[in-house]
């Protein structure tokens, strides 16, 4: 029976305590969601954002010279923002008996000077228009990444919408922002989720507008700008991450760095620009990775060694994922990071490892950081005194590389024939026909010949098979498990990264045309696109249903499979964990004394 852990996720046996290995299942990795059970949570990790999904909802974005603000209201919040309503709504809104309302004229001039006010440094107001309004449906989002659901499950209740635009004179130091307030309480009127963004780098996610907060504001790195208050955070707000991932058969190092950060502290060729441009790309990526190599150690077993770089990109970070940005594109200088990940090949479990940081920039003070393996990670802060992330082998159980053992084939019917006594044979008639005109000479060759073949003691054997004895028949409990002994080495063939030991080892269970195909095919679903390449490896599966036949033609069986594969996934400091489900056709064989998978066609699949 396997372990099961919180909300019947499989565990491995006697990993430890602080298991739930991450997975993705193969040709359905996808992108990266909330950190594995058993890995230690960061106080940030994704989670349900109520805020993403409140009645009120205020996007903001800061340029130089203006704010612009999108704002959608559902019913409830119409009260408290009856001021900036259009004289229509009044007809269709129901204030309540206690509402007075204000002249016409007077409503929009009130409402930016005591509702929803933006304030310059020295407490001044800055000034507001509306652009347009309308009423629609109210966008909904995901509470976990916060993106916006897909247009056919948008269904939002009938909301007003506006974009407003505060004037906003020069490079403000900072900025004051507050909702429409109870000032006797104390209290926000209504429910107001809230995002604002400094140019195109968010500065917070969504969170709770629920009294007046303030921004100081950078406008050298808008990375920087932070509110004063400190729950006001985003996700992924470090600009240097670690990551010492430890498998069975590598040690790998995946790093996230900020070029505008890692330029303070090696020469990228950014010094004078305001972006990347997309034909500097590549040599922007070179020097980074000359940084990186020079700013790091990795010691493994005690040994210093040098991994090689496995892919380096720009990448972009939101709420639970992270993804490489596509070629060709011009990138801004404060929202991307590079993503490089190194990687060093080691036979079985390592003891210990280590890696050495060096590089930090003057802003970075601590460095996000963890070290990882099946049993999870605990992240830790590296700085300038304490600079080198650990890891020892404590795991009570890890799992091994290696091949599952395959059954025999049974052998093909046969007899043993005699070569000497069959040569013997065959000389003697030959004697016979041969020299039929000297009667006694054939009759004497003829007789010795065949005598040697019948009298002579066995001397040269060997088997033969029998063109007519019926094919030895698999059972289909052994057929079963011969066909999961196989998948399973398919799967693990692919533990390796270099290709030719892959291909070498995949022969071992797959013969003719498909061994190619399954080669490509496989390799493609195991590396993740939208990440780099991060690749996944398959660590369990079961075949739940399987009906073989016997081959006519062959020793060997077919039929219709039912199986699920489970897989982990260790990248950019994340560890997931999928299943996926499939059906299809399949055909083996014994050739060579060995069982191969001669034919796969994949009928379904599904992700579960």
């Amino acid at each position: 029976m396997r372990a099961q852990g919180p909300g019947g996720v499989r565990r491995r046996p006697g990993v430890g305590r602080r298991a739930c290995l991450a997975a993705l299942l193969v040709a359905a990795a996808t992108s990266a969601g909330p950190a594995a059970p058993g890995t230690a949570p960061r106080r940030d990790d994704p989670v349900i954002n109520k805020a993403a999904g409140a009645p009120g909802m205020l996007d903001l974005v800061l340029e130089d010279g203006k704010v612009t603000g999108s704002l959608e209201l559902e019913e409830e919040c119409l009260e408290a923002f009856a001021d900036l309503l259009p004289p229509e709504a009044y007809d269709e809104v129901d204030f309540g008996p206690d509402h007075v309302a204000r002249p016409a004229a007077e409503r929009r001039p009130w409402f930016f000077a005591h509702g929803l006010v933006v304030k310059g440094p020295d407490g001044e107001l800055l000034p507001c228009r509306v652009v347009s309004y309308e009423k629609r449906p109210k966008t909904l989002r995901d509470l976990i990444t916060t993106r916006p659901l897909p247009a056919a499950a948008q269904k939002g209740p009938p909301a007003w919408c506006f974009t407003l635009e505060w004037t906003c004179p020069g490079q403000p130091a900072s900025l004051a922002i507050r909702p429409p307030m109870d000032e006797l309480r104390g209290s926000a009127l209504t429910t107001v989720g809230f995002r604002l963004f400094h140019g195109p780098q968010p500065v917070n996610d969504y969170r709770f507008l629920v009294r007046e907060e303030h921004v100081d504001l950078d406008w050298e790195d808008p990375f920087y700008t932070r509110f004063r208050n400190k729950n006001l955070f985003r996700l992924n707000r470090e600009p240097v991450q670690v990551f010492l991932y430890v498998e069975a058969l590598e040690v790998r190092v995946e790093l996230v760095v900020r070029p505008m950060d890692l330029q303070q502290v090696a020469d990228l060729g950014l010094a004078d620009h305001d972006r990347i441009p997309a034909a500097e790309r590549r040599a922007v990526l070179d020097r980074a990775v000359a940084a990186l190599r020079a700013g790091t150690r990795l010691e493994v077993d005690g040994r210093e060694v040098e991994p090689r770089l496995d892919r380096v990109h720009f990448v972009r970070r939101s709420i639970g994922r992270t993804d490489v940005v596509p070629d060709g594109e011009d990138l801004d200088l404060v929202t991307p990071y590079i993503g490089a990940v190194f990687v060093q090949p080691v036979e079985d479990w390592p003891k210990a490892a280590s890696l050495t940081w060096d590089l930090f920039p003057p802003r970075v003070e601590e460095v996000y950081a963890i070290a990882i393996d099946e049993a999870g990670g605990i992240p830790t802060q590296l700085t300038r005194a304490q600079h080198v992330l650990g890891w020892k082998n404590f795991l009570s159980d890890p799992s091994r590389p290696g091949f599952v053992a395959v059954p025999a084939p049974p052998p093909r019917p046969a007899f043993t024939v005699d070569l000497v006594r069959v040569l013997c044979g065959v000389a003697g008639v030959f004697a016979l026909v041969l020299l039929r005109r000297r009667r006694l000479v054939a009759l004497g060759a003829g007789a010795a010949g065949l005598a040697l073949a019948v009298l002579l003691p066995p001397t040269w054997t060997v088997e033969v098979a029998d063109p007519m004895a019926p094919l030895p028949a698999i059972g289909a409990a052994e057929a079963r498990e011969v066909l999961e002994a196989q998948l399973r080495n398919v799967y693990k063939a692919f533990d390796r990264r270099e290709e030719s030991l892959v291909y070498d080892t995949l022969a071992r269970s797959v013969d003719g045309p498909l061994l190619t195909r399954i080669f490509l095919e496989t390799k493609r679903a195991l590396e993740i696109e939208n990440q780099g390449g991060a690749r996944v490896k398959v660590f369990d599966l079961e075949v739940a249903e399987f009906a073989p036949e016997p081959l006519a033609d062959a020793i060997g069986f077919a039929g219709k499979a039912r199986w699920k594969v489970w897989g982990r996934v260790g990248h950019w400091g994340h560890l997931h964990e999928r299943t996926n489900g499939y059906v299809a056709d399949l055909r083996v064989e014994a050739r060579d004394g060995a069982w191969k998978l001669v034919g796969l066609e994949i009928l379904d699949r599904e992700r579960m």
